[in-house]
């Protein structure tokens, strides 16, 4: 189980994460969301042992990284700062992980052939297009056979195939009891695959939950008009969630279409379109509700 709480930090003046609270528990996959620089990988990274919070714990199973007895056979970790060295082969990179872990040399064979690079092992790693070096990251990370699987990004440059392959694998995973937490920007894959859903934006975590809560079935206004700027301002003002669908389109929340209809009849706003749809809401428009989409710094 992973066990986040109240995790800050600053870099000089620029608060990278604040308060951050959250767990991932055994026997589920988790997706880490939130938008370009809005404290995932520095929140994985903490996790890691490769930085330290300022404030707060970051533990796996009761545990920070850095005091687990053998990490690499507890965590198995792919994270952008963990690269390796062009000019080795695949199979020699994952011997010298495997060597400084105290791991059986066997089990080199056995991941290569995982994660269907066995074909490619002996070739150096620096010739690999991005997909096989994802793989080979993923092949480090399941060396240890570990309790956990913490990946950042693990779909980055897999073919439709491999993608495939990575969800039965987390799947899978988890389906044996261990913990996954994975961040992506694909939201697609996260839905197919994710049972609990951790949302963080500008260092904060918006929204944390089960999947089934989080976006289940809720209930629209769609609206319509040649204002729609308008529509926004009054709509927002009312503390309702508005999101743009096209140039004339508005999908909002927390109101019904008769609130909606007499405010904007109240305000000499008109309509071309005013409706009400109960659907099963997508994590893109909770995303979106929720996040901004412009990168941070």
């Amino acid at each position: 189980m992973i066990e986040v709480t109240d995790v800050s930090k600053k870099y000089g003046a620029t608060t990278a994460l604040e308060g951050v609270t959250f767990s991932a528990p055994s026997g589920a996959v988790t997706g880490f969301l939130g938008p370009n620089g809005a404290g995932k990988t520095t929140t994985l990274r903490i996790l890691l042992g490769l930085a330290s919070p300022d404030t707060g714990t970051a533990l796996i199973d009761g545990r920070r990284y850095a005091d687990l007895p053998a990490p690499r056979r507890v965590v198995g970790a792919v994270i952008d700062s963990m690269g390796f060295d062009p000019g080795r082969t695949g199979r020699d990179h994952l011997r010298v992980v495997a060597r400084a872990a105290g791991i059986a040399r066997k089990r080199v064979d056995e991941v290569l052939d995982f994660v269907d690079l066995t074909g490619a092992a002996d070739r150096a790693a620096g010739g690999y297009s991005q997909g096989m070096r994802q793989r080979l990251s993923l092949a480090s990370a399941l060396l240890g056979d570990p309790q956990v699987l913490l990946l950042d990004e693990p779909a980055n440059g897999l073919d439709p195939a491999g993608m495939a392959w990575l969800r039965s694998l987390l799947s899978d995973w988890a389906a044996q009891g261990r913990t996954v937490l994975f961040s992506s920007h694909v939201l697609t894959e996260v839905e197919f695959v994710a049972d609990r859903i951790v949302i963080i934006d500008r260092g904060r975590v918006v929204r944390e939950g089960s999947a089934q809560d989080l976006y289940g079935s809720d209930r629209a206004v769609v609206v319509r008009s040649e204002n729609c700027d308008g529509i926004e301002r009054l709509a927002t003002g009312k503390g309702w969630t508005v999101r743009r669908d096209g140039s004339d389109r508005l999908v909002i929340r927390g109101a019904t279409s008769a609130a909606v209809g007499a405010a904007v009849a109240g305000s000499g706003i008109a309509l071309t379109e005013l409706s009400s749809e109960t659907s099963t809401r997508s994590l893109e428009d909770l995303f979106l509700d929720l996040t901004t989409t412009e990168a941070h710094a």
